[in-house]
């Protein structure tokens, strides 16, 4: 393997990059590599496959001597500001394997940084969720040590809760669901209920989460009641502001046209046609991206935004023409596949309408979008999340597994990997080569599939 073919490895999670520092008689060649993945976070979306410590400590640990790693790590650690939540979990779990097997300074720096953090949150008068998160961080690694420790963070957030005017349950939502997963759910609660008249701090965390647990249960009800006609004005008028909550306004209304069916879907798809604003044309077109959720009116209609000079239309009108069935669309795929802008839309409107004829013209298109992690634009996750589907809707006869595996081999989403060889085990095509460097994926689903 050469350092570019490990590092691009590496960077997809795959388990041969630690099958290889296992066997090779050259370490040495891939150091500095390996250097490179311990002093940043190498996830491709942390929020989905969290991070890939485990695995890059698992590389650390094939060299003798682990000193120069911890430097490092420790180094970047102490030097990270709140503004870099993902490489601050990245460290703090490296952090927290070194302190597992022994590391006495690791685990020194970590208490360290924990009671720096949660002092300073003490004394905010406003809340600061950057800082939050990188407490939350500390917090879910140190509980994993045992009861005690966890129940010594615990205890901090309960301290924090009793400055009421700041702090709330919700606001450490991340570390109070990760914390009793550690353990088991029922007993952690349990041995806290235990100790709770003898700590004001655990009596106010569990305060808080009866407090929070009362408004989320009220808080379904009145979502329950709410009649559909409610939920669809509302939706509506977040879509057409400027508003952040714009996307989860789409999911909602999505769900609106999916219960109220053909009849609602095509009032909305009128409301597009005659919408003169262009920017609010192209939100509201933007709901039938979606393949539980296509365009319901002919196809004429939508031909000429996809020259329409406003470029956000432009790219609206392409993602829904890739969730249509019609064989005009796959025409169309089939006419501009070869155009690098229309390439990725290109691509997914043949995987929606895809034929046997049609494998060695996706195939070599498929091979033409470039992979890159953490770039601005990412067609290549969207493409292979569509791409799939020609196996995970089983829609499609013998959809060839060639595709399967270069899917595998190329995606850097440790969480969409998952997807892949779930269904390779399916299909009962997962090669003993593929399974063995599965034992070693930076995905620990993977790595429990296998086994």
């Amino acid at each position: 393997m050469t350092k570019k073919e490990f590092k691009r490895a590496m960077l997809c999670g795959l388990g041969r990059c630690i099958l290889e520092l296992r066997e090779t008689k050259d370490k040495e060649k891939y150091r500095d590599i390996v250097l490179w993945a311990s002093s940043r976070n190498i996830s491709y979306d942390v929020q989905c496959e969290g991070t890939r410590a485990w695995y890059v400590y698992e590389m650390i640990c094939c060299y003798n001597d682990k000193t120069p790693f911890l430097d490092t790590i420790i180094e970047r650690f102490l030097k990270t500001r709140s503004d870099n939540n993902w490489n601050f979990s990245h460290y703090c779990a490296l952090l927290g394997y070194f302190s597992d097997d022994g590391d006495e300074r690791a685990y020194r720096i970590l208490w360290k940084k924990y009671k720096e953090i949660l002092i300073i949150l003490l004394h905010k008068r406003k809340k600061d969720q950057r800082l939050i998160s990188m407490y939350e961080a500390l917090a879910i690694t140190l509980s994993g040590e045992d009861y005690e420790s966890a129940f010594r963070v615990i205890k901090g957030i309960g301290k924090m809760l009793q400055k009421v005017n700041v702090y709330k349950w919700e606001d450490f939502l991340w570390a109070n669901h990760c914390i009793p997963g550690i353990f088991e759910k029922s007993e952690f609660l349990w041995e806290l209920k235990k100790v709770e008249k003898y700590s004001v701090d655990i009596r106010c965390y569990l305060e808080g989460m009866k407090e929070y647990d009362k408004k989320e249960a009220e808080q379904a009800v009145i979502r329950k009641k709410k009649n559909i006609e409610v939920k669809k004005k509302e939706a509506l008028q977040l879509l057409i502001q400027e508003n952040p909550r714009w996307r989860w306004a789409i999911m909602r209304l999505r769900n609106c046209l999916l219960e109220e069916g053909i009849e609602y879907q095509t009032e909305i798809a009128n409301q597009v046609l005659s919408e003169a604003d262009e920017w609010r044309k192209s939100r509201l077109l933007f709901v039938f991206a979606d393949a539980q959720c296509p365009w319901p009116l002919d196809l004429s209609y939508l031909i000429p935004y996809v020259k329409s000079p406003n470029k956000k239309l432009r790219e609206v009108t392409l993602d829904v023409l890739c969730y249509i069935k019609d064989e005009k669309v796959r025409k169309f795929a089939l006419q501009n596949i070869e155009q690098p802008e229309l390439r990725p839309y290109a691509i997914k409107m043949l995987a929606t309408n895809y034929q046997k004829k049609d494998r060695d013209i996706l195939m070599q298109a498929l091979r033409k979008i470039p992979v890159h992690s953490h770039s601005e634009t990412d067609d290549w996750h969207d493409v292979y999340n569509m791409v799939f589907n020609l196996f995970d809707n089983r829609q499609v006869k013998n959809p060839p597994k060639e595709i399967l595996y270069y899917l595998y081999e190329n995606t850097m989403c440790g969480w969409c990997r998952e997807s892949y060889v779930r269904e390779m085990k399916r299909r009962h095509i997962l090669t003993d080569e593929i399974r063995r460097e599965c034992k070693w994926d930076s995905n620990d689903e993977i790595r429990e599939l296998v086994f």
